[in-house]
């Protein structure tokens, strides 16, 4: 995990240290005290009970929600309902949306392991026995949190509010133009929604990215419960395979010239190289939850398109124009939402057994 170097003054957050010291865990000392990158103010440090403790008080955006969001997966693991390697948590403040865990010293996320080609098939299949794991917990409907509208994409579709274009950035304004003259695209996305919506539900992770694995000297962990809800689980297997056709493409981008047909042969080749990660990880989901649901790989490889199409929908608010590498992934995604086919042929996704290709 990658350190910044400004925590924010405990001083400045009283309730932080009222939090740690309802829990017995003393304070913490200033000397040790550094934070993680994330969308919330964090603390880590060791407390003078010599508890090393990670902190993260739940802010910004639906601040309430993905607070009780974390907060029903951790009751569940308290039950003994969900199976899950997790931090272990050491408690919590509701008034401020406190979450206190104990810190895994020395931990790395996966993300920085696939910056640095470390993130090995084993683990890939580690972590899709994990989220098989995750998915085969038994919950009612009411027991967890609605599940947060993941349909935002969707909205550019239509009309834009004159605000919404006024404070958009050029690279934006291409996107929704080509999202928006795109009928087939468009009917893919609306078919997914549906599709999706009427699928039978599992807990979910909900923001399943590679930072969301954290190896430690005691194994992989799963963190960041603040999306988990009771939802299709084709999400969270598409969103981690398309982080990795994404790092594909990032690659194939740094090395060769910017023309379509040069990109995407780079592309191919670098997938390739990938394409034992995610057979990999379909075969621990695979394992631990066998297939049952006929529409799953169809629904994988439309959110493997949709996490694409984020991507650029996010890259695309500070940039003044697509570049290659933005309508690459444009072009996949629709791919990958209009014709699954081949995509599932060569992962194996929607099968119970990994393919002769997976085994090879």
């Amino acid at each position: 995990m990658r350190q910044t170097p400004l925590p924010v003054d405990l001083e400045r957050v009283p309730e932080v240290s009222r939090a740690v010291d309802r829990l017995g865990l003393g304070v913490l000392l200033p000397e040790t005290i550094h934070s993680f990158n994330g969308r919330n103010d964090n603390w880590s440090g060791r407390t003078s009970t010599g508890a090393p403790i990670f902190i993260k008080k739940v802010q910004g955006y639906q601040a309430r929600q993905r607070f009780e969001r974390t907060l029903s997966f951790e009751k569940l693991r308290r039950l003994g309902r969900a199976p899950v390697p997790a931090a272990q948590c050491l408690g919590w403040d509701e008034p401020s949306h406190i979450m206190i865990y104990e810190l895994l010293d020395g931990a790395r996320s996966t993300a920085d392991l696939a910056e640095d080609q470390a993130f090995t098939a084993e683990l890939a299949r580690e972590a899709g026995s994990m989220v098989g794991r995750l998915h085969n917990v038994r919950v009612e409907d009411h027991e967890l949190p609605d599940p947060p509208a993941p349909w935002t994409l969707l909205e550019c579709r239509g009309a834009v509010s004159a605000e919404a274009y006024a404070l958009a950035s050029g690279a934006l304004l291409e996107t929704w133009g080509l999202l928006q003259r795109d009928s087939m695209l468009a009917t893919a996305l609306d078919r997914l929604r549906h599709d999706s919506e009427q699928a039978p539900a599992a807990p979910i992770h909900g923001d399943l990215r590679l930072d969301q694995f954290l190896l430690s000297e005691n194994g992989l962990r799963m963190v960041d419960w603040e999306e988990f809800c009771h939802a299709d689980p084709a999400r969270d297997i598409g969103a981690f395979i398309g982080e990795w056709i994404h790092r594909a493409m990032l690659a194939g981008l740094a090395d060769s010239p910017t023309d379509g047909e040069t990109l995407m042969k780079s592309w191919g080749q670098e997938l390739d190289h990938r394409m034992p990660i995610i057979r990999a990880f379909w075969a621990g989901y695979a394992g631990e939850r066998p297939v049952t649901d006929a529409g799953l790989g169809v629904r994988v490889a439309g959110f493997t398109g949709w996490h694409l199409l984020d991507r650029v929908l996010a890259g695309s608010i500070e940039r003044h124009r697509l570049g290659a590498l933005q309508r690459a992934q444009i072009g996949v995604a629709r791919t990958l939402l209009l014709d699954s086919g081949t995509f599932l042929k060569i992962t194996g996704i929607g099968t119970d057994t990994p393919s002769k290709e997976m085994a090879a």
